[in-house]
């Protein structure tokens, strides 16, 4: 069986508009990257997109990695 999160990469914050097209993408928002309050906003909602991996609704959403 494979593994869904094989396709998740680690975060930069040069991909945060990558993140934030996805986000928009499965959430049916609109958000641009100047609306972040910071970097852990942006956390909140790529956790929540990856969270969408494991329900098998989404595939190339990065993660955080501290």
């Amino acid at each position: 069986m494979k593994n869904e999160l094989a396709s998740v990469r680690p975060f930069k914050v040069k991909d945060a508009p990558e993140i934030l097209r996805i986000y928009n993408e499965i959430y049916g928002r609109h958000y641009k990257f100047k609306d972040l309050e910071s970097v852990e906003k942006l956390a909140d909602w790529n956790y929540k997109a990856r969270s969408l991996i494991m329900n098998d609704r989404a595939v190339g959403v990065y993660y955080i990695s501290y």
